[in-house]
């Protein structure tokens, strides 16, 4: 790893305090209103939740994972970044060992601009 590479780290986890990351706030989901009569990909009407044609029950209930830190959990953790001058929490999953699939809303505004101080934490 180079210099830069470690000081910039270095500076990103000292920008990510306890305080920041209990104060940062989950990113909305970007959506725009379809046209109307729009079909997606799928073929699924807009706003369709596959979800709500199960009865609840087939659904699981959430329960804490008894240990995060093994295979697959580990995988899954949040992800921290600066847009728009605030500070803000997503999801993120790693998929190999140096890359991470999340939103794009939690790497790039509105406006195509980039988030910076990005931090993943796995677990």
């Amino acid at each position: 790893m180079d210099m830069h590479r470690e000081r910039n780290e270095s500076e990103i986890a000292g920008y990510w305090t306890p305080e920041r990351k209990r104060a940062a706030k989950p990113r909305e989901r970007i959506v725009t209103a379809p046209r109307p009569g729009a079909v997606t990909r799928s073929g699924a009407r807009p706003g369709y939740d596959p979800s709500a044609t199960r009865k609840p029950s087939e659904l699981g209930q959430p329960h804490r994972v008894a240990h995060p830190t093994r295979y697959p959990w580990r995988t899954v953790g949040k992800l921290f970044f600066v847009s728009g001058g605030e500070d803000w929490v997503g999801s993120a999953s790693a998929i190999a060992a140096d890359g991470l699939m999340s939103a794009a809303h939690h790497l790039y505004d509105a406006n195509d601009r980039r988030s910076s101080q990005i931090l993943f934490l796995p677990a």
